[in-house]
């Protein structure tokens, strides 16, 4: 994730950083910047071929890894295969095995008799037993040659654990020749440095600046992150133009320098050329790898295993194969074990049926005693065991501490049953309300020894009357919102003619009853702009001459909040009435579109009503009437602003609400699509 989040911002920062230079430098900026971009490239596919090759010499030496000889202890017979298996590896390759300690136990470059050194460095060993994964090493003298070498380690692993490490050595003309293969300029410097920032391949002069570590200006630039770009001076004292990328797999850095005379002389004339030389290496080969077969155990641990797995409630393993008795003996156990399990499936199923516990509490001890429901009831995985009474009380909310322990002195005390109904805090994080009953049970002088009892999951029934109550909070609150709009519709719409104040008001009061039963069908979570619409526009969707459609609705899944439900539907109702009595609904063949998209960059909510075919529109209306008022009005109350556009073929209306105060988007009762993209 690290990797991806650098690539990021690489990807967003080296642009911009480009960019300004190229209007400092105007051509010659241009030019590097697609040079960096060309080299930067080059550097990754070198990349990706040193980690395809050391993933494949990876996967063969860990095929090694799994030798039967290696299993066994025979480093002998392990040797022979170890030199056969090198064979096939590239000239001067070695094997080298190492304990825990670093001691060498097998080292092809040496005679089998002569004494064995240890390793010179510790680090790739700890790795590879610390954490039993694979590990490229660095640059390193081989014993027995002399000569500089690289390694892959793996770990060999016995019963689970690392018991060795296993070293393939790998010459340095390996990687050399694998730079070489790529048939870069010749005035180019292709570097690769281990994880320890140490030369190990160098084009060219390979063998005068092995071993040695990168200029001050590459090695900031190195440790600045995983991949860059600038500016340094080659060990050769040459300035140049560096760019890096370093491997996941392996922790080396690939690095090429290009001389900085190089590009103020070639780019001026040509680079065209150049970007056709350039290669895309993709694929990574699949891992994989055998395991070792698991060791067939004698009769009698098999039958151990059973009792032992029995006991805890397992599967039991096979019954294994042996002398007469054994088998009997299996047998009998396997199918002692089915009764068992048969019958403890039919509590523990009725139990989980009915999210019921069961529990057992020792009053002596203190310790208790739960079911696998009861702990699934608590959110917990069953376990073997007892559980301490503080346990248990760690578990109880702490506003119920009380009323459980007053329940349990009182049942204790024969003055009354103990049944109480209390929180719970589930081991997942949940809290749960559960109803407990217990019967105690006493001893022959009346004394209480046990407490027995069950707990039932409530939660539902309790989360249901909750929502009931918060259901009647919000109905009190809408409803008096619904009559604070009605109050204010009544005091602002003109009453000069009775019946055409009474028309009026009826009509937007139907509206907002529209509005608030489309909410109470949703419990008040919200209704979708679709089907708020399409009941406001239900008189017109049907053109009267051939009952074709006359209102085209078109947007992207959007829900409206139930704050702003009301509002909208008043909008769209008073441009409703408006289109029927003087626009695109008041004759035939009008029509009416009406869109909407969720602008991803400023997040609001836009909406575009264009009525066509209606009377022409010779001006603007010369007065503002009430329902433009209200239009304003209620878009204001969002936040948000209403646009109109008297045109001669229609009236153009634009709402601009904000998103996050009106609306979400996404189909109901399903997961959100991204925001639409933006309008310009």
């Amino acid at each position: 994730m690290r990797t991806y989040l650098w690539l990021l911002v690489l990807a967003c920062t080296v642009p911009i950083l480009l960019l300004t230079i190229a209007r400092e430098v105007q051509a010659y900026g241009r030019a590097v910047e697609r040079a960096q971009q060309q080299t930067l490239e080059t550097a990754r596919a070198l990349r990706f071929a040193l980690d395809r090759e050391l993933d494949g010499r990876m996967k063969s030496v860990q095929a090694l890894a799994f030798s039967r000889a290696l299993e066994a202890g025979d480093l002998s017979s392990f040797r022979e295969q170890a030199e056969r298996f090198l064979t096939i590896q590239p000239q001067g390759s070695s094997i080298i095995l190492s304990d825990a300690s670093g001691q060498q136990l097998l080292n092809t470059n040496l005679e089998p008799e002569s004494p064995l050194p240890r390793r010179g460095s510790m680090d790739p060993v700890e790795h590879v037993f610390s954490a039993g994964q694979p590990y490229v090493s660095g640059l390193f003298i081989a014993a027995g040659t002399g000569r500089p070498t690289l390694g892959v380690e793996v770990p060999v692993f016995r019963n689970g654990e690392p018991v060795y490490d296993l070293t393939l050595s790998l010459p340095l003309r390996l990687f050399q020749d694998l730079i070489h293969s790529h048939a870069l300029p010749e005035n180019w410097t292709v570097s690769v440095f281990d994880q320890y920032k140490v030369h190990i391949v160098r084009q060219p002069e390979p063998e005068r600046f092995l071993g040695s570590g990168p200029g001050d200006a590459l090695r900031a630039l190195m440790e600045a992150g995983s991949e860059g770009a600038g500016e340094a001076v080659t060990l050769a004292g040459v300035p140049a133009f560096t760019v890096f990328s370093r491997s996941d797999l392996s922790n080396w850095s690939v690095v090429i320098s290009v001389p900085r005379a190089i590009l103020q002389r070639d780019l001026q004339w040509s680079l065209a050329g150049a970007v056709a030389t350039w290669m895309l290496i993709a694929g990574i080969g699949a891992f994989a790898a055998s395991r070792v077969s698991r060791r067939i155990t004698v009769p009698i641990e098999r039958l151990a295993e059973m009792a032992r797995a029995m006991g805890s409630g397992e599967t039991l393993p096979p019954a294994p194969p042996g002398p007469r008795e054994v088998e009997h003996v299996g047998k009998a156990l396997a199918t002692s074990a089915a009764a068992l399990r048969e019958s403890q499936d039919r509590l523990r199923l009725a139990h989980q049926a009915g999210r019921v516990g069961q529990w057992d509490l020792d009053l002596a001890s203190g310790s208790m005693w739960w079911s696998d429901s009861m702990y699934l009831l608590c959110g917990l995985e069953p376990r073997d065991g007892r559980l301490s009474l503080d346990e248990v009380r760690a578990m109880i909310h702490p506003d119920d501490l009380a009323v459980a322990a007053q329940a349990g002195r009182a049942a204790l005390a024969g003055e009354q049953p103990f049944d109480i109904e209390v929180r719970l805090l589930g081991g997942d994080g949940k809290t749960r309300w559960i109803v407990s009953r217990a019967e105690v049970v006493r001893d022959g002088e009346g004394r209480p020894v046990r407490l027995i009892g069950i707990d039932m999951d409530v939660t539902d029934r309790r989360e249901a009357q909750e929502r009931e109550r918060l259901l009647i909070r919000e109905v009190d609150h809408r409803a008096k919102n619904v009559l604070a709009v009605v109050q204010a519709l009544v005091r602002l719409t003109p009453a000069d003619d009775p019946g055409k104040f009474a028309a009026a008001v009826e009509s937007r009061i139907s509206a907002l009853a529209r509005a608030h039963t489309l909410l109470a069908n949703s419990r008040w979570t919200g209704v979708g702009l679709r089907e708020l619409l399409e009941q406001e526009f239900a008189p017109y969707l049907a053109d009267p001459r051939d009952g074709s459609h006359r209102v085209a609705l078109d947007g992207p899944p959007v829900i409206v909040l139930p704050d702003a439900a009301q509002p909208i539907s008043m909008m769209a109702h008073e441009l409703a009435t408006n289109a029927a009595k003087y626009g695109a609904m008041s004759v035939a063949g009008g029509r009416l579109q009406v869109s909407w998209i969720l602008n991803s960059r400023s997040r609001r909510l836009e909406v575009t009503w264009l009525e066509q075919g209606g009377p022409a529109i010779a001006a603007a209306p010369a007065r503002q009437g009430f329902g433009t008022t209200l239009l304003h009005t209620s878009a204001r109350q969002l936040g948000g602003e209403v646009a109109f556009d008297w045109m001669p073929g229609g009236l153009q209306c634009i709402w601009s609400l904000p998103a996050d105060q009106v609306a979400w988007w996404g189909e109901a009762n399903a997961q959100a699509p991204q925001p639409a993209p933006d309008r310009n």
